[in-house]
């Protein structure tokens, strides 16, 4: 195929712990850029609120608001994330996420699935692999990535392929935050 896309985004979040570390909350600024052969290139930035809570030690909720100030750009559409995370061992981590699109075609939701894993290599080297699928535009990807974090500030990158047609390969940077309140 001659269409050629490549997007990648830069996000940056920060987060707070709230009432003895049940409930806490964040904002995620990110940055999106998408090339083509075809579409040229185009560049969004958005804000992504966030509340999580803690339902025992090892699992954690969450909600986000992606994209609260609408930009116009594909690939930074208006929707609601959801998360749950559970840490089954310290070194050990799965995650299940979706995320609704509210700006696909007129009177359908795009409901995107995520399934994953992390695995500490060593206490500050998380490694991930996952699965990701859109059934609306019947697309799935493989996901992978690693980072460097603490407490406090971490870093990470991932990438994703698409599966069936291999034209669309997203790469995403990171960089997270973290207060104590």
């Amino acid at each position: 195929s001659d269409l050629f896309i490549r997007s990648s985004f830069l996000s940056a979040t920060v987060g707070g712990g709230g009432i003895h570390r049940l409930f806490g909350f964040g904002l995620g600024v990110r940055y999106f850029y998408r090339s083509s052969t075809l579409g040229g290139a185009e560049h969004a930035v958005t804000l992504a609120p966030s509340v999580a809570a803690v339902l025992q030690d090892a699992v954690v909720v969450s909600l986000t608001a992606e994209n609260v100030i609408p930009t116009g750009s594909p690939d930074a559409p208006l929707g609601l994330s959801t998360g749950t995370r559970w840490q089954v061992t310290r070194q050990l981590a799965v995650a299940a996420d979706t995320f609704m699109d509210f700006t696909t075609e007129k009177g359908q939701v795009m409901v995107t699935t995520m399934t994953g894993a992390e695995l500490r290599v060593a206490d500050v080297v998380p490694v991930r692999v996952g699965w990701k699928s859109d059934k609306l535009k019947d697309r799935r990807w493989l996901t992978s990535g690693m980072g460097v974090e603490n407490e406090s500030v971490g870093l990470s990158y991932s990438l994703s392929l698409d599966m069936w047609s291999l034209d669309e390969t997203v790469h995403q940077h990171g960089l997270m935050l973290r207060m104590s309140m």
